[in-house]
């Protein structure tokens, strides 16, 4: 018999992953979140934006019942800083993701995702490739937001205007997306 007030918590392998990483606190970890991914190739600067707005936009809608992460389906360990450009563009709304660490996506974080979004057309088929059993929950970001077909460019090693442009992008697609899902229930 359990003591009143005490209620038996199940933790996932995924929550004390997401625990041990810093990718969401305790609090973030409710039932019945779902947690969307968003994916590119080495999580230094696409995923980490998208995932930055993300969080912003749910803050801003109050929504408790996803948790973004951002993730690189084949992150290189030479190369885990975020870029510069993008740091950058996100200090000047205020957020600061200077301490950022590139984060490899797992197999069990895969398995475990609600929706996982990768950026680019390459990146769908490497996520599909790397988990096979993501098929039906793997969607090219811009399609599953709005209907296009079409990659947010990866700018690494480019100018800033390269940064704005996929940001722009970003702007329109994660917003759509989380909507969609939120309103999935």
């Amino acid at each position: 018999m359990k003591p009143r007030g005490v209620r038996r918590v199940a933790l996932t392998l995924w929550s004390v992953l997401v625990l041990s990483i810093g990718g969401c606190g305790s609090d973030d970890l409710r039932a019945g979140s779902k947690i969307v991914i968003f994916l590119d190739t080495g999580n230094t600067g696409r995923s980490v934006m998208s995932e930055e707005v993300a969080k912003q936009f749910l803050a801003e809608k109050g929504w408790n019942d996803i948790i973004p992460l951002g993730r690189g389906v084949k992150v290189n360990p030479a190369n885990i800083a975020p870029e510069k450009h993008a740091v950058e563009l996100l200090k000047s709304r205020g957020i600061d993701v200077s301490a950022h660490v590139a984060t490899q996506l797992t197999p069990d974080e895969a398995r475990q995702a609600t929706v996982i979004l990768p950026v680019s057309f390459k990146n769908l088929g490497q996520v599909i490739t790397f988990e096979p059993t993501t098929r039906d929950k793997s969607f090219l970001l811009s399609d599953y937001a709005v209907g296009k077909q079409e990659d947010i460019e990866d700018a690494w090693g480019k100018d800033l205007p390269a940064y704005q442009a996929a940001l722009a992008q970003i702007d329109e697609y994660v917003p759509a997306a989380l909507t969609k899902i939120h309103e999935a229930g």
